[in-house]
């Protein structure tokens, strides 16, 4: 990419917007299923989510904690990518086990979703960059990350072949992918 002052752009001329937080990489997003669901119910989401795990019997922060956990130790100067961010439910637990100078992209196709989430991550020591993109079209370069997590979205997923091609694409050799779904029993 190439920083400009109204945004970036890339080899091939295209621009894409940068405001306060985030940079725009979406292509369409008529085509991003459950897109409309999340932007409308942004606002709201974080006071209803817990209803999947409290009718399973779970906590759902214990939940996401275990998931987070998986990912292991996080050294130092690593790059960690959330796809699927959300209002944040995670990031900010796995913000506060993360180390001074590692990079911490947080990607959602939810600008509204996106928002909230940048709102709840105040870590000065952590370099974090909010990105709009379609989890299906990762906009980094191959072998860009140590870590892969996501949470919950691989349901809202229809090209699922598509996905797990970008991430095994984005991740370094050797490097961790994490994936979890409030709809699958921790037990399993």
């Amino acid at each position: 990419l190439i920083k400009k002052k109204e945004g970036f752009y890339n080899n091939h001329k295209k621009k894409y917007p940068k405001n306060d937080f985030y940079i725009d990489f979406r292509i369409d997003t008529k085509n991003i299923d459950w897109f409309d669901y999340y932007q409308f119910n942004a606002s709201s989401y974080d006071s209803f989510n817990d209803l999947t795990f409290k009718l399973q019997g779970y906590n759902e922060t214990e939940v996401r904690k275990y998931s987070i956990s998986k990912l292991g130790n996080i050294p130092s100067g690593k790059n960690i990518l959330e796809i699927g961010s959300g209002t944040g439910r995670d990031s900010v637990l796995i913000d506060k086990l993360l180390k001074k100078n590692t990079n911490f992209f947080l990607l959602d196709a939810s600008d509204k979703m996106l928002k909230i989430c940048s709102e709840k991550l105040k870590n000065k020591n952590i370099n974090k960059f909010f990105i709009l993109a379609d989890a299906c079209f990762l906009p980094f370069q191959d072998e860009s990350f140590d870590f892969i997590y996501s949470f919950v979205t691989l349901p809202a997923i229809s090209n699922k072949k598509d996905f797990f091609n970008e991430i095994n694409r984005v991740l370094k050799p050797g490097g961790k992918v994490v994936l979890g779904s409030e709809g699958i029993l921790p037990s399993i």
